[in-house]
């Protein structure tokens, strides 16, 4: 039994399924009967058992419809009961029929009110505007009536929809309330819209805005418009076909190619474009309409219902006619001498009464005429809409064995070659795809459709659209207009909606896991999920677009991430919940990350908090959830990952409850894992709260290791001495305790202090240890390999022992990009130290890429690198351009080392000769405090007092920075602190000179800097 168990947190308190069943029995719901499996009556009692779907229970975005009888009470006292009882059923059959052509359906009557839902059972993309239509024609028949008035409310919004694919829907949501509200609150006669309703319908409808609404139960006012008209020929949605076309060159010069040869040829041509809603192909047609050369006429699809099936092919012959009138003068005009004149004005001014046959002989015949005398260009949008009669009629037309100039163009989305399958299979024909728009030609978009947006802002809209025109614009408008945090645009949701809704049952349901899972989903885990193989289902998404293959074995994505984000947003919450948990469960059987299995669980737990579930299942799925993402934050901080890490651990301690042994652990792996990127005072709180929940669960070592990282945050000077001594007394319990992780700690925190009091060679020892045990528990170890690059430099170790040691470490440790540019710039401080120059610089300039690549907020560890080997290397003016910025930065962080640096600058300026540079540069340079910041800060004042004159106060600093240089054992420093002194005793005329130059050269020659033995030789002659 080999390989990873189920994680037991996951299963704990969960029913098992049963592992065999027999037989299955139905029990009668009335008298407690069992009856074998296929009963459709009781056999005992006779009532009926069979087994009915489970109500469905979907979140969808509708719009919603009141429309009440204005002084219903007074009716009653006016009139009969029996002449109101006919004035209602009057009024009823007035408002219901508006609302059921349209495609609405009428949730329920209350008393004198009719609740209208547009988008159940089914989303369309323009419910909004049919609800505003239907709600125009409703208006009117009830004001032709004369004995009633009416007003009506309108609104756009979420809601849960039980039963929506039954016939028998019950929704529930804040846009119902809401248009109940703008219902209450319009004039007689009147149609009130509300704001989101009016933003899907802004292009489309008339109207003119309100005075802001106060309504019973709602927070803040609400805007509303008075509805005036509804443009009868408008879109579903808003197309901007204003903007110039981008990207979209080659297929405008395919369709011209054709139709050039439909013009030489004399031969029809049929051209379809096939893409997904919003890729452009409006956009592409609208760029056709303009052709000079050519007559164009244009029909629209529309999912709405209309009297003729072929309504769009008459609207293009209509649009022929000056006046849209079919007389015979009009027809004649245009078919000059065709014996059938008269025929086809017949049937095309009485299209109510011709039959779809008739219909399409005249309209073909009318644009046919046309098409022999000079060249026409007809174009049909969405012809996925389309019924099968006017498909026909349009193959009619571009029958190739005509011979006429006739150039049919037809959009559509990929869903239709599925239902028409032999579409555009002759010749003469032409079909694409339109693809989706490059980065480049996105951002070209956005400039012209919103020239304001900010560069940020542009990006973000790039990033989010992939290429798709509409979504393009309509995000750009969302983030200009409104927070952008609120989640897709509702144009784009409704949009998106309709085509999920439209899918089969058994395709919706793959859809629906899969977008729990994720843009990109595996295979495996929606069956998993669904109890079933979903290859067919794939496959006829494949054709739909929505869903394509990935470049990972068993894995597919959605077509577009906000694809993704509308099929998860129409899944009722408490679903959500438990696809999530589940999606966690199958996770963890496949031996997937803690992070990923953490994300789900945390996920789960949160819908489930929405929802108001404070029950045990939703605390322990939270603390499952805490644990795991902890878990995951720890690991990713051992994989160099500090951001990540904290983003992760900060995610587990909003779960994890007080109590938990986690949530210590958490909290001190959080201070840790942002040590660089969290203030002082929050790694304070963290370390502190951590040490001491752990002191009270009885967890030693993690207590030990909070107080020891606790020192290196303390408030005012770092105390190296104290944190010696206390890190010391932890490690003598640590050492017994068997935590690595707390040890290595100790070690890193000791070599540290031990370093910065001068005693290199200790440190490094120390590090070294701390190295140790870090591959023994597997953890990070960029913490010990910075300390030990800094000692290896300091300490008394010649430089080619030090490159031998760098270089095993390189072999062992350099896989990592992390570890590898902390030991490349080691690499290249130590090849300047042993005289490769050359070498030294290449190293250097590949670490400079590798924390480029690497994404580092702050260069200050390279800075410093690049300082120290400038600074030997005399290239001043370089070394002043960085200088400036690292100072303060140093400073603006409060680094213990911003006075080394300053020392540096102050030292550069008199090598330059700026006194008045050098002597601003040393502004605070009296107080540093510190084994190093001492030195060099001493060393920097005597060559500054040298130079300015005052060879007394010189002298002092530079026997200061010796003396404190010789209390520990760093090589370099004490050579170049015995160097400065020697230059100061020169300048004195002092024979004491020659031994500090000796003593410097010695020291160089030991540490193998042939450069600083030359400098220190140079003095003597």
């Amino acid at each position: 039994m080999g390989g990873k168990t189920t994680h037991p947190t996951l299963l704990e308190g969960f029913p098992q399924p049963p592992q065999r069943r027999l037989t299955r029995v139905i029990t009668c719901p009335r008298c407690a009967f069992e009856n074998p499996e296929q009963s459709r009556f009781c056999n005992a009692c006779g009532a009926s058992v069979a087994e009915s779907e489970p109500a469905r229970e979907v979140r969808k975005t509708v719009t919603v419809l009141f429309c009440d009888v204005v002084g219903s009470t007074q009716l009653g006292e006016r009139f009969d009961p029996e002449i109101l009882r006919d004035l209602m059923a009057r009024f009823y059959a007035a408002i219901r029929e508006p609302v059921e052509r349209h495609g609405g359906t009428v949730e329920k009557v209350i008393g004198d009110a009719l609740v209208a839902v547009f988008g159940i059972p089914t989303v369309h993309e323009d419910d909004a505007l049919r609800a505003l239509r239907a709600a125009l024609e409703m208006r009117d028949a009830v004001a032709g009536m004369g004995e009633i008035q009416a007003r009506i409310g309108v609104n756009t919004g979420d809601v849960l929809a039980t039963g929506a694919t039954q016939g028998d829907s019950l929704v529930v949501g804040d846009a119902v309330n809401v248009a109940a509200r703008l219902e209450q609150a319009a004039a007689p006669g009147t149609v009130l819209v509300g704001e989101a309703t009016w933003a899907l319908v802004a292009h489309a409808a008339h109207g003119h805005k309100v005075e802001p609404l106060a309504a019973k139960g709602k927070s803040e006012p609400l805007a509303a418009w008075v509805l005036e008209s509804v443009d009868p020929l408008a879109p579903g949605h808003r197309r901007r076909l204003d903007l110039p076309m981008v990207g979209r060159a080659t297929e405008l010069g395919l369709v011209r190619l054709t139709a050039d040869r439909t013009a030489q040829l004399r031969r029809p041509h049929l051209v379809t474009m096939l893409g997904q809603p919003g890729i452009g192909k409006s956009r592409l047609v609208s760029e056709l309409q303009h052709a000079e050369e050519a007559t164009t006429l244009a029909g629209h699809c529309r999912a709405t219902a209309s009297a003729s099936p072929l309504e769009p092919l008459l609207e293009a012959a209509r649009a022929a006619i000056p006046d849209g009138r079919f007389t015979e003068p009009a027809v004649a005009a245009l078919m000059p001498g065709d014996p059938e004149v008269a025929s086809v004005t017949a049937c095309l001014a009485d299209a109510d009464n011709a039959g779809a046959v008739d219909l399409s002989w005249a309209a073909s015949r009318l644009v046919g005429a046309m098409a022999d005398t000079g060249m026409v260009v007809i174009l049909f949008e969405d012809v996925h809409w389309a019924e099968d009669a006017l498909l026909d009629a349009i193959e009619h037309l571009a029958d190739r064995r005509r011979r006429r100039s006739l150039l049919v163009v037809c959009t559509a989305r990929p869903e239709f070659v599925e239902r028409r399958t032999g579409w555009g299979a002759g010749a003469n024909t032409l079909s694409f795809a339109l693809e989706r728009l490059n980065d480049a030609e996105t951002r070209h978009l956005l400039l012209r459709a919103s020239p304001g947006l900010p560069a940020d802002h542009a990006d973000r809209v790039v990033a989010a659209a992939e290429g798709n025109p509409l979504f393009a614009e309509h995000l750009a408008a969302l983030i200009a207009d409104h927070d952008p945090s609120v989640g897709l645009p509702r144009s784009i949701q409704v949009l998106l909606s309709a085509r999920l809704e439209a899918l089969p049952e058994p395709e919706r349901e793959v859809v629906s896991v899969a977008a729990v899972a994720g843009r990109e989903f595996p295979v495996a885990a929606v069956e998993a999920l669904t109890g079933r193989d979903v290859q067919a289902e794939l496959g006829r998404l494949a054709q739909h677009e929505l869903v394509v293959r990935t470049g990972r074995h068993g894995r597919r994505q959605f077509a577009h991430t906000l694809l993704q984000e509308a099929a998860y947003g129409l899944i009722p919450k408490q679903r959500r919940a438990e696809l999530h948990t589940q999606m966690a469960g199958w996770l963890d059987d496949q031996q997937a990350s803690d992070a990923a299995v953490g994300d789900h669980l945390d996920r789960a737990y949160r819908l489930r908090a929405e929802l108001g579930l404070a029950d045990e299942t939703t605390a322990a799925i939270r603390e499952q959830a805490g644990t795991r993402l902890a878990t995951a934050g720890r690991r990713a901080d051992a994989m160099g990952e500090p951001a990540r890490a904290s983003l992760l651990l900060e995610r587990a301690l909003e779960l994890l409850p007080d109590r938990s042994p986690v949530r210590a652990a958490a909290m001190v792996e959080l201070a840790a894992a942002g040590w660089n990127l969290l203030p002082g005072s929050e790694r304070r709180r963290l370390l502190d709260e951590g040490a001491n929940r752990a002191a009270q669960l009885g967890m030693r070592a993690l207590e030990l290791r909070a107080r020891v990282l606790r020192l290196g945050t303390s408030e005012g000077p770092y105390d190296d001495r104290r944190a010696l001594d206390e890190t010391n007394a932890a490690l003598h319990e640590l050492e017994t305790l068997g935590d690595q992780r707390a040890l290595a700690a100790a070690l890193c925190t000791r070599a540290e202090s031990e370093c910065n009091l001068g005693q290199a060679a200790d440190g490094l020892a120390s590090a070294r240890r701390a190295l140790d045990a870090l591959r023994s528990s597997g953890d990070d170890a960029v913490w010990a390999l910075a300390i030990l690059g800094d000692t290896l430099i300091d300490s008394p170790v010649p430089v080619p022992e030090a490159e031998d040691v760098l270089s095993e470490l390189m072999d062992e440790f350099g896989v990592r990009p992390t570890f590898r540019f902390e030991l490349l710039r080691w690499q290249a401080a130590l090849a300047q130290l042993g005289g490769d120059d050359n070498r030294a610089w290449r190293l250097l300039d590949t670490a400079r890429g590798l924390d480029r690549d690497l994404g580092r907020r702050t260069g200050l560890y390279l800075t410093r690198t690049e300082a120290l080997m400038l600074r030997r290397a005399g290239r001043h003016e370089e070394l002043r351009g960085i200088l400036l910025p690292y100072i303060a930065e140093l400073e603006r962080l409060e680094r213990p080392e911003a006075p080394v640096a300053r020392s540096a600058l102050v030292e550069l300026e008199v090598r330059l000769e700026n006194l008045d540079a050098a002597r601003a540069a040393a502004a605070g340079l009296e107080d540093a405090d510190g084994y190093e910041p001492l030195t060099r800060s001493r060393m920097a004042l005597a060559e500054l007092h040298l130079f300015d004159g005052r060879p007394e106060r010189a002298l002092a600093c530079a026997r200061d920075a010796a003396s404190v240089a010789a209390s520990g054992d760093w090589l370099l420093l004490n050579a170049d602190a015995r160097l400065t002194l020697g230059r100061v005793l020169t300048a004195a005329g002092d024979p004491a000179a020659g031994e500090q130059a000796r003593s410097a050269a010695e020291l160089y020659a030991a540490k193998g800097y042939a450069a600083g033995v030359a400098e220190a030789e140079s003095l003597l002659r």
